[in-house]
């Protein structure tokens, strides 16, 4: 896994890679950080469960995670204009490497639009792609700036009326976790669905609001904590309550990065595309 601390004492130099997908290049020069990223190839957003399968790097290899700081690295091709500077305040910094959830949510779908009757509840595992969080351990893990593992896509997730902009991301929310589609790039998301209301809940698209969730890791896997989604009808809000705990599949697990908004419950937010919402859109 690349997740962890990196010093980066006058001269050395450290590159990481995700998931055969990123590159992250690290340099130390005095008090300065030298940072670039590439990519190795680019994935769509809309990875299928396919293309997921068949993609290298899987469950039980380590490829594509590998951390080295040997001096014959791709570091010396980076273009000069692909180096930003940062001027820290230790002269010795130690570089910390962590996952986080993208600034905006998700919008996802299962793998098949289906009614949960009133009174029900479903629970289903979303897979979504993290970020990498670069800070700097030597000054209160001061963070620096974020990476997506992947290019993300914007949408548009609710009403002409009102609504928000959010990532859109074509991996499905199955009723399983499928151990052949772990990837060290994608985090397990488990969410509850509870249908409160007198009718049918129509779930078609679903708005994840990873910004109240934690992500925790075991075994190289990256979890989340469980979300509870309460729908009661109405006007298509729901409540929101988050766990802030690994879920018992993941029972065990270490904590690696806090929610960017601890809020866990009182929350009460669109999650479900209704049918007289707007289609996704793609925005730029």
């Amino acid at each position: 896994m690349i997740w962890g601390d990196y010093s980066l004492e006058d001269g050395v130099r450290k590159s990481v890679c995700l998931d055969d997908l990123l590159n992250i290049h690290l340099k130390g020069n005095g008090s300065e950080l030298w940072l670039a990223y590439d990519r190795n190839r680019e994935l769509p957003p809309d990875i299928n469960d396919e293309d997921d399968a068949d993609h290298d790097g899987g469950a039980d290899d380590d490829e594509g995670q590998a951390s080295s700081d040997d001096t014959d690295h791709d570091v010396h091709t980076i273009d000069e204009n692909q180096w930003t500077r940062w001027r820290l305040r230790s002269a010795k910094p130690v570089i910390s490497l962590s996952p986080a959830f993208p600034n905006l949510p998700f919008v996802v779908h299962p793998e098949h639009n289906y009614q949960l009757a009133p009174g029900a509840e479903t629970r289903l595992f979303m897979r979504i792609p993290v970020a990498v969080t670069v800070a700097d351990k030597t000054d209160n893990n001061l963070r620096l700036t974020e990476i997506n593992a992947v290019e993300l896509v914007k949408t548009w997730f609710g009403t002409f009326e009102s609504g928000e902009v959010c990532y859109w991301v074509k991996t499905v929310a199955s009723l399983k976790v499928r151990p052949e589609m772990v990837r060290a790039h994608r985090c397990y998301c488990p969410v509850l669905i509870r249908n409160e209301s007198d009718d049918f809940l129509h779930i078609e698209k679903i708005c994840l609001r990873v910004e109240r969730l934690s992500i925790f890791e075991k075994n190289g896997m990256l979890w989340s904590d469980q979300m509870r989604v309460v729908h009661k009808g109405g006007d298509n809000f729901s409540d929101l309550t988050v766990d802030g705990r690994p879920p018992a599949e993941a029972e065990g697990a270490t904590l690696l990065t806090r929610p960017r908004n601890p809020v866990r419950e009182g929350i009460a937010l669109r999650t479900f595309k209704a049918l007289n919402q707007l289609p996704v859109i793609n925005m730029f």
